[in-house]
């Protein structure tokens, strides 16, 4: 008699490879590396692509900043959990695992079965250079008079203005409002860079060969400290070190966190808070990040989505006392720097 293997993420994986399941569950994606358009939101350009990051093939939203595997994409995709997603996938490839999660079959799926091997993948890379220029009125309209921060605290945390960036050696020639975040160097000695064009449509305003795992703000961070917020911007994290409170963010808000960074934060800090965007996304990722880690959540005021468009719309000092009344306490020295 068969001894059926009970349903696990390792027993699937076992059985059926990931670009076999992405290729069922992902109906627009057809090869690695090229780029399709989204069928999880509105897309007028091929944005989105599927490629191989170390052992593991990765759903890559550029427009939205977000990074997905098999089964995170089929959560979404069907809005259910992990164990309904593989449950899903074990169905669907009739894998005969031993399971008594039970799901509807009224999703129209071809599961095909091939002989992908990961390792066979070469990873994609991308080479990001990038051409400085001078701080200018406009760059100074956007943040200082929007937001309130300084361009002593964005070079402090690797943010220039650009005049030009190469991708893998195509240049593109900017126009004012485009900046390049530098995160260091990568293992492969390349530099690691996100290009922002906060005033592009959004399916060009971000570039990046950042991997997933670079904490945004973790080299800003002091030793130690009373409030810590992880949020989900770069451009927030500056906003929170205007008023004195540390933050780091995940490069994608759908990012997961590793439990050995807050493990190491909890080290750190007496209190950490997740401050996600107050839309349906952010909600939905905070939430998750809560439920993983064990964090409290906050969120800013309905009419406002997260910190940078607080401040934009009533001030440093306003954001200030919201964060104070809700037990987030900031050192004012940093207010207006």
């Amino acid at each position: 008699m068969e001894i059926r293997k009970p349903l696990s993420k390792a027993n699937v994986l076992d059985k059926v490879n990931q670009f076999d399941i992405f290729s069922c569950y992902c109906t627009p994606f057809k090869q690695l590396y090229k780029p399709f358009k989204s069928e999880l939101r509105e897309d007028r350009r091929p944005t989105c692509s599927i490629c191989k990051v170390g052992d593991t093939l990765i759903y890559r939203d550029f427009a939205e900043r977000g990074t997905m595997d098999c089964f995170s994409y089929i959560m979404l995709k069907y809005s259910i959990n992990f164990l309904q997603a593989l449950e899903m996938v074990n169905q669907d490839f009739n894998l005969k695992l031993m399971s008594t999660i039970v799901l509807n079959n009224s999703r129209n799926v071809i599961p095909r079965q091939t002989n992908f091997d990961i390792n066979e993948v070469p990873e994609q890379v991308f080479n990001i250079r990038v051409c400085l220029r001078k701080w200018t009125l406009e760059d100074k309209k956007y943040w200082k008079d929007k937001y309130n921060i300084s361009s002593k605290s964005l070079e402090k945390f690797g943010v220039y203005p650009l005049q030009g960036f190469f991708i893998n050696n195509q240049y593109t020639r900017c126009g004012s409002n485009v900046y390049g975040y530098y995160f260091g160097k990568l293992s492969d000695n390349r530099e690691a860079w996100k290009i922002y064009q906060p005033f592009a449509h959004k399916d060009l305003k971000w570039r990046s060969n950042c991997p997933e795992d670079v904490i945004q703000g973790w080299n800003q961070l002091p030793d130690k400290g009373e409030h810590l917020i992880i949020t989900k911007s770069l451009k927030d994290v500056i906003t929170l070190y205007q008023i004195g409170i540390p933050a780091i963010a995940p490069q994608a808000e759908s990012n997961k966190i590793n439990p050995k960074i807050t493990e190491e934060l909890r080290q750190r800090f007496t209190k950490i808070t997740l401050l996600y965007d107050n839309d349906e996304p952010g909600i939905k990722a905070a939430e998750q990040l809560a439920e993983e880690h064990d964090l409290p959540v906050l969120y800013m005021p309905e009419g406002t989505k997260d910190a940078s468009d607080f401040v934009e719309l009533y001030g440093t000092n306003a954001l200030n006392e919201y964060l104070f009344n809700n037990g987030i306490h900031s050192n004012n020295s940093r207010m207006g720097s």
